[in-house]
């Protein structure tokens, strides 16, 4: 496996706080940005969001 990172779950909130409300969500639950500032299981219907976000 290639260009795998292991945060812990604190790291990735503080990193993207959009994932926060998904943490419940089953192992291996798919996820989807599809606006700035939302995140919703991938039902691949819907086209990714992309932007530049300054870190």
């Amino acid at each position: 496996m290639k260009n795998i990172i292991s945060k812990s779950v604190g790291a990735m909130c503080q990193t993207d706080p959009d994932i926060a409300p998904h943490i419940g969500n089953p192992v291996g639950t798919g996820l989807i940005r599809v606006s700035s500032d939302s995140l919703e299981i991938d039902k691949r219907d819907k086209p990714i969001f992309f932007e530049k976000r300054e870190m």
